[in-house]
């Protein structure tokens, strides 16, 4: 009986909170936040701007995506980016500095 109540136990899901995904979780077939929110600019730059451009994160619908954009031309300007993430949001015409003042915003 004590083995039949030990495999009760050891079979028994945690509770709590599910487990928050982050990009660790590629390849799992769950799509990480950083993929999340890309998609989110990328359907952002398709409606306002059709040919790429220096998004105005004032213009931005919600504040968490004015925030990642923010994140994201941080992270950049201090070289901490990967090459791959950078390249990823160069490849939807996303600029890093605002052509028209020459500052990163």
């Amino acid at each position: 009986a004590a083995t039949s109540e030990q495999s009760q136990k050891e079979t028994k899901r945690p509770r709590g909170r599910p487990k928050k995904i982050t990009s660790t979780d590629r390849g799992r077939g769950r799509p990480s936040k950083w993929s999340l929110s890309f998609e989110q600019l990328n359907h952002h730059m398709l409606t306002k701007y059709p040919v790429g451009g220096y998004v105005n994160t004032k213009g931005i619908i919600t504040k968490a995506l004015a925030g990642w954009v923010e994140t994201q031309r941080d992270m950049y300007r201090l070289k901490q980016l990967t090459a791959d993430k950078s390249e990823k949001l160069e490849s939807i015409g996303f600029l890093w500095e605002d052509d028209a003042s020459g500052q990163q915003q």
